[in-house]
């Protein structure tokens, strides 16, 4: 697997590209129900997996809100032809290997400082915005300690409405203790996906 290298330059580099291209791509930005950030825990953020856009929007976040060192799990594949997306955080997981475990260890070691987030999609590639449900690649609960990390769900839903470029409706919830993992993010999804149909109708 290949680890994160931040570097400040990296850090500086991609939060600026974030917070560029997002002002340039969208007409806005929408983000729904934001919940605090405890200090004292690291933050695990778990969203759906729809573009190419996908990491840049939570760390325009994180530069915005949550304040946490930054890091994303990417595909081996699309971080070996991107490495210097490494020097902003990002580290890899190559699904079906035996490196897998290796990743999430990784991930795990990350989310042991309470000054760092770690961005997973755990549907594992890009799926269709028009999917009903998400479905997740085995072993991503095992990342959520509630007495170690806060979890947020995401969810981003970009809509062209009468504008020539889209504006992203962006959710984000804090997740309960007692969920797991897998249903709660569904029943997340469930919620947000009928907002989001109520307030575009």
């Amino acid at each position: 697997m290949l680890t994160a290298h931040p570097t400040r330059l990296g850090r500086w580099f991609w939060g600026t590209f974030s917070s560029l291209g997002i002002r340039w791509a969208f007409h806005k930005m929408v983000v729904e129900d934001m919940p605090a950030v405890d200090p004292q825990r690291s933050l695990l953020l778990v969203g759906n997996h729809i573009s190419w856009w996908d990491g840049f929007w939570p760390l325009y976040l994180n530069r915005r809100y949550w304040h946490k060192h930054y890091h994303v799990m990417m595909l081996e594949t699309q971080l070996r032809a991107r490495p210097f997306m490494r020097q902003g955080g990002a580290f890899s997981i190559l699904p079906g290997s035996r490196t897998v475990l290796d990743s999430l260890a990784y991930a795990g070691q990350l989310l042991e400082d309470p000054t760092k987030l770690v961005l997973m999609f755990p549907q594992g590639k890009i799926h269709s915005l028009y999917q009903p449900e998400i479905r997740f690649a085995r072993g991503a609960e095992r990342l959520w300690q509630p007495e170690r990390s806060q979890l947020f769900f995401l969810a981003a839903f970009p809509e062209y409405l009468s504008h020539p470029r889209p504006t992203l409706f962006y959710y984000v919830e804090e997740a309960n203790a007692d969920q797991a993992l897998a249903e709660g993010y569904a029943a997340f999804y469930r919620r947000v996906r009928a907002r989001q149909a109520a307030r575009t109708s």
